[in-house]
């Protein structure tokens, strides 16, 4: 019986009776679809495209490295991009995966940057958002407090911890309530000022509020709202670094499909949908198809982890300018 990596890369025609050479049913139905186009089909690096006559979705086909068996992905993507014979292989290779979801498979990863979409398994990725030298530069980082409210993993930790640590500070909850007053005075003077009526009094309002806070306060002038928890959390900053450390644990996280989900164990914290490592250490998911795979997360970091096309918007931008939608 004829080889199925050999049968992909040099008469993909065959496959269409080789059901055993797939990943799973899904993924034959799809390379069935895709062999439809078979006399179109082009060899990049290790992958197969199949591209569609007056389409911009093309599918592309690869050995999958966990079973050895063949996958089949719907790529919506124009593959003349990929195509392009004016530019080198290597160059045509990126930009496939750039449209798969990813920049690097694991084996070509040789230290953690920046920007890294790091393909671990069959469809799971792990992004790279940050990374640090040592435990002392991501807390450093951590510490820096950039206000409350932010879409930002040290505002969402400075949050947490302040609810622990200042919940029974009465002159912060003073402080708050007296700001939530000023805002809400705000408001009503911004309309009332296109009205033209009680401008004045709300005005006498505003100030006895600012006195109020600025006397708390012991300031000569009124501070913004966050530089309040600033001026109070300065001298706690070690006392977050402790508090970002208790929180570490040993994560066991599902992505994917429900019926066969990636199972993710990493010890870090996990806040939102990143998740902070502390220190070093072996990455470990599991799949039914896939087996096990580890990937070793070799410094301290900010990282997400997701499916291929969680990220693919995110792979596109890089080249976004050239594509024609």
């Amino acid at each position: 019986m004829e080889d199925c990596k050999e049968l992909l890369y040099h008469d993909p025609s065959k496959l269409e009776s080789r059901k055993d050479c797939f990943l799973s049913e899904d993924h034959y139905f799809r390379g069935r679809t895709a062999l439809i186009y078979s006399d179109k089909a082009q060899k990049i690096g290790d992958y197969v495209i199949f591209p569609m006559s007056l389409s911009r979705s093309f599918y592309v086909l690869g050995i999958d490295d966990t079973t050895g068996k063949i996958f089949a992905r719907l790529i919506n993507g124009d593959p003349r991009l990929i195509l392009d014979g004016n530019k080198r292989e290597d160059k045509r290779l990126q930009r496939l995966k750039s449209f798969m979801g990813f920049t690097h498979n694991k084996w070509e990863v040789t230290s953690l940057k920046k920007g890294q979409i790091i393909r671990i398994q069959g469809d799971f990725a792990m992004r790279v958002i940050k990374t640090f030298s040592s435990l002392d530069k991501i807390l450093n980082y951590l510490s820096y407090f950039p206000g409350l409210g932010l879409n930002d993993v040290r505002s969402t930790l400075w949050e947490e911890f302040i609810r622990k640590y200042l919940s029974t500070d009465e002159e912060l909850e003073e402080i708050e309530k007296l700001y939530n007053v000023l805002e809400e005075i705000r408001r009503i003077r911004r309309i009332n000022t296109m009205l033209g009526k009680r401008v004045k009094e709300l005005s006498m309002i505003e100030e006895e509020v600012k006195e109020k806070i600025k006397s708390i306060m012991k300031t000569k002038r009124l501070v913004d709202r966050n530089r309040v928890y600033f001026m109070k959390i300065l001298s706690m900053r070690d006392k977050f670094k402790e508090f970002i450390i208790t929180k570490e644990e040993k994560l066991k996280l599902r992505y994917g499909h429900y019926t066969s989900p990636h199972l993710v164990q990493v010890s870090g914290i996990l806040v939102g949908n990143q998740v902070i490592i502390l220190r070093e250490q072996d990455l470990v998911v599991t799949h039914k198809e896939h087996g096990i795979s580890t990937f070793k997360i070799s410094v301290p970091s900010i990282v997400e982890f997701g499916t291929l096309d969680n990220f693919v918007n995110i792979t596109l931008s890089n080249f976004i300018d050239i594509i024609v939608f």
